[in-house]
């Protein structure tokens, strides 16, 4: 009965750490090392303009993708 109590704490703290992270990426570029993730928790696809600029226009899709 001891052992199943451990391996019931065991699983349910193993499942509970996987679900808390997100994912992170390293990327390097010339500025340096910088970190991202694509999880986002709100919607954001659509095309955006950035003010006071004719170009350039962001494109993001609801699949992931995108043109900058």
């Amino acid at each position: 009965m001891k052992d199943l109590k451990l391996s019931f704490i065991a699983l349910i703290l193993f499942v509970t750490g996987s679900y808390a992270q997100n994912k992170i990426d390293k990327i390097t570029t010339k500025n340096g090392i910088h970190y991202i993730t694509t999880n986002v928790d709100y919607p954001i696809t659509g095309t955006y303009l950035f003010e006071g600029a004719a170009e350039p226009i962001v494109q993001l899709n609801p699949d992931g993708t995108g043109i900058f």
